[in-house]
């Protein structure tokens, strides 16, 4: 991620001025294939006015039908906790062109097509307080975040993220065994996930940072089971990646790390699955699964609800997700229920 912050300095004409300059000059992307958001006001945040401001600033140079007013959910920043700085914001999102769209939508930007590549501006200039009042800061700030993997994407004209220069090879690598270009790219980014969070010494475990990192193994993992590839493949992926993500900083230490947590994790994961063999043959032959049966499978067997899903998805098997999950939450209320 790259950014800037202005603390009391140049605000919303300065920060649009800069980005539209920056993204059309600096890294030569066509202004005729950008369009961006500003804050469009709701009843949800009573006496917050639209952003009028950024949207006239942003028709210097854009023209109006591609400057597009979202509600707060998209374009209003609120504070850390319930109450401290916040503002709206203005994102710009760049149009990859018909062939990306995922499916047809109404909207002016379509999922796939138009992407966003920069959060332009998230104007702090408003304080909210503990009653949910909005007043004005005495001193107006700028906070900015592009993504820079969506740059590259867009500058080297690749299909994602995952193609890009940096990762094409272990993306070729992975996707020669699973064959399945959107799965290789949920392989490719929880194996790099998992390495970061290793390298930052986060180890897997049931708990916290620990339990993300599991969970991102077990992704990773479930996505070459269920093509029925020998998980030992996962450590020769994770060295491609290993080689390209911090090729310099990374330690034979730290490598050592790397590999023990995923032989690990990856011994633990088959364990799971050659004891979940014949519930999920049951599945199959069953044809069906039902809520309170998928429940009992994951509090009871911890075979994962993502591994339950994908396996019914690929034996043409409904899975009962809302029933699911809401077995799933009554179970998390009964948890959180102080013991007598």
């Amino acid at each position: 991620m790259m950014g800037s912050w202005s603390f009391g300095d140049y605000f919303k004409e300065r920060a649009i001025e800069l980005a539209f300059e920056l993204i059309t000059e600096g890294f030569g992307i066509p202004a005729d294939r950008l369009s961006v958001t500003v804050f469009m006001a709701d009843e949800s945040l009573p006496g917050v006015p639209s952003d009028e401001e950024s949207a006239r600033i942003w028709e210097k140079f854009l023209p109006r039908d591609r400057i597009i007013g979202r509600s707060p959910v998209d374009n209003f920043w609120g504070p850390a906790g319930t109450s401290g700085p916040c503002g709206p914001c203005t994102e710009v999102f760049f149009d990859r062109g018909e062939e990306f769209a995922e499916k047809e939508a109404d909207d002016v930007l379509v999922l796939g097509r138009h992407i966003e590549i920069w959060n332009a501006g998230v104007f702090m200039q408003y304080f909210k307080d503990e009653q949910g009042n909005f007043s004005p800061l005495p001193m107006k700030c700028v906070d900015t975040g592009a993504g820079l993997e969506r740059f590259a994407m867009i500058l080297q004209g690749r299909a994602s993220i995952h193609e890009i220069d940096q990762y094409d090879s272990s993306y070729q690598l992975i996707n020669q065994r699973i064959g399945d270009t959107a799965w290789t790219r949920v392989i490719l980014d929880h194996i790099k996930t998992s390495i970061l969070m290793i390298r930052e010494g986060i180890v897997p475990s049931n708990t916290r940072e620990g339990y993300l990192l599991r969970r991102a193994l077990r992704r990773a993992m479930i996505g070459i089971f269920l093509r029925g590839i020998n998980l030992t493949i996962l450590q020769e992926w994770a060295d491609s990646l290993s080689e390209v993500i911090d090729n310099k900083d990374l330690t034979s230490r730290q490598k050592s790390v790397i590999a023990h947590w995923l032989s690990e994790e990856r011994d633990s994961f088959e364990k799971l699955m050659h004891r979940s063999r014949k519930y999920l043959d049951r599945i199959v032959a069953a044809k069906e699964l039902d809520a309170e049966h998928a429940f009992t499978l994951k509090t009871g067997m911890g075979i994962p609800e993502d591994l339950l899903e994908e396996f019914c998805a690929r034996h043409g098997i409904p899975f009962p997700k809302t029933e699911f999950l809401r077995l799933i939450e009554e179970h998390r209320e009964v948890s959180r229920r102080p013991k007598k």
